[in-house]
């Protein structure tokens, strides 16, 4: 039997580059933005036992910090980017891999003459404490420069992105600060239920590891180490996934995605949001064309955020009369966030998949805000239940009083950002502090007549970490200027 595994490693990111060279020689700007992409590592990799409701345990890729579909993963940040990627991401990770399986999951991804131009490889923490004994070093260095070596072959226009391996000691203290008699179902023997001077061993050996990936990738032009970002990333319990205390949750998944893509390629000499913010702060900031543009795109989506919300409590309250109806509204405001002007706005700007992303985001979490279980279903795209009291009873009113709210929410926070683009707010913290006023004026929404579902803490929570995590696809202009137009 496979044994599925958590602990990931090495990360490698494909872009376009080239054999070993001086290692001296540094990129001047960001490269061309890739057409494909591929993604090689373990069971982080494909979005092991995230939790997800439409994917509680098991290989879930749609949950994929690197490929996923359904998370900020970094494909759908570079479709974003370039909606010329779209349908060209393959995931050959296999749940378990050791460093030793690098060279075969290169020959899958690149399987048929492929040659992504992008990839992610996460391997080598398996290495630590999965087998009887941690691979030996000059093993590991073996083993991970014939995969290198393999990438470049099968895919000579290739740049890497090695990230360091995370701290497996940093994810047992976030799970047992929680809960002291938390269990662990991998590792439980030679790392996490060991002896304190054991782990500190498994521990040493990783750094070993952390160090060769460092070493080696300096060896080779075009390769890019995280700098130990990933390693130096103090877990919280809301990044580990609760199914097995083991595998990242879907925080965790976009956790990882976010601090590896700050450290990567597209990231140099820019400027990110920082904290749990995706995005990159406009180049030309805080009054050049490029930041007026991005704000104006972020003030839009906040607009449409609240005008899908009145569609959908149009419907609630019969003033729409089927989904149909509501679909027709949703379509009129997507319309009129079209044609909001990009003049200015990087090439990276793309309101189509912008406008799509909010109303997906709405629709199919409709349920956290009409969530009483009586009542007909909306219907179409749109998840949750007409109130069973509507038009005006007090459910309806509450649960219409709640969407509303989010809506102001969405506009609130996306304001937080613009004030962290143009300097208003001075750092991630400042932004942080804002984001915080936001969430307490939302908690403060009357729920008086809304049935006991109705859970404003759980919901500001998942508002926040979405924004936050979407934040990318409004500000989007690459730092160096290689994706301004």
């Amino acid at each position: 039997m496979t044994i599925p595994f958590w602990l990931t490693g090495a990360l490698v990111v494909l872009l376009a580059g080239a054999p070993m060279v001086d290692p001296s020689v540094a990129t001047a700007q960001a490269p061309p933005l890739p057409s494909s992409m591929a993604a090689i590592g373990d069971s982080f990799t494909v979005g092991f036992s995230t939790g997800a409701p439409d994917c509680l345990s098991g290989a879930c890729s749609q949950w994929s910090w690197s490929t996923g579909t359904s998370s900020t993963s970094h494909y759908v940040r570079l479709l974003a980017l370039d909606p010329g990627i779209a349908g060209h991401a393959i995931n050959a990770a296999v749940p378990g891999a050791f460093m030793s399986g690098f060279v075969g999951q290169v020959a899958t991804a690149t399987s048929g003459g492929n040659q992504p131009g992008y990839a992610t490889v996460l391997l080598g923490a398996a290495d630590t404490c999965l087998g009887s004994a941690p691979t030996d070093v000059s093993v590991f260095t073996a083993q991970f420069r014939a995969g290198m070596d393999a990438l470049f072959q099968s895919s000579p226009n290739a740049r890497v992105l090695v990230a360091s391996i995370f701290s497996p000691e940093s994810i047992r203290s976030a799970v047992l600060a929680d809960d002291p008699n938390a269990t662990f179902t991998l590792c439980s023997s030679t790392f996490f239920n060991a002896s304190d001077a054991a782990r500190a061993a498994i521990m040493s050996r990783l750094q070993q590891f952390n160090a060769v990936l460092s070493t080696e990738c300096a060896t080779y032009a075009n390769c890019k180490y995280d700098g130990g970002a990933l390693f130096a990333h103090q877990w919280t319990r809301a990044e580990v996934s609760t199914v097995d205390n083991l595998h990242p949750s879907v925080t965790g998944q976009n956790m990882i995605s976010t601090t590896l893509w700050n450290a990567g390629v597209w990231a140099n000499g820019g400027s990110p949001f920082g904290g749990d913010d995706t995005g990159t702060i406009p180049p030309d900031a805080p009054k050049g064309p490029v930041t007026k543009c991005e704000n104006g795109v972020g003030k839009a989506a906040g607009k449409l955020a609240g005008a899908i919300g009145k569609c959908i409590a149009s419907e609630a309250t019969g003033k729409l009369a089927d989904a149909a109806a509501e679909d027709a509204c949703e379509a009129a405001v997507l319309a009129k966030f079209d044609a909001t002007k990009t003049a200015g706005c990087g090439g990276c700007t793309n309101l189509d998949t912008a406008g799509a992303a909010v109303a997906a985001v709405l629709d199919g979490n409709n349920d956290k805000i009409y969530c009483t279980a009586a009542g007909t279903a909306f219907g179409g795209d749109v998840t949750g239940n007409i109130p069973p009291d509507a038009p005006k009873g007090l459910i309806a009113d509450c649960e219409n009083r709640v969407n509303k709210a989010v809506g102001k929410l969405v506009a609130s926070l996306v304001k937080c950002h613009a004030s962290r683009a143009t300097g208003k707010l001075a750092d991630a913290a400042a932004e942080d502090a804002c984001e915080g006023t936001a969430l307490t004026k939302f908690g403060a929404t009357k729920t008086s007549g809304c049935d006991p579902c109705t859970n404003l803490g759980t919901l500001g929570a998942f508002v926040e970490t979405t924004v936050d995590g979407s934040n990318n696809l409004v500000y989007c202009a690459s730092p160096s200027g290689a994706l301004v137009e």
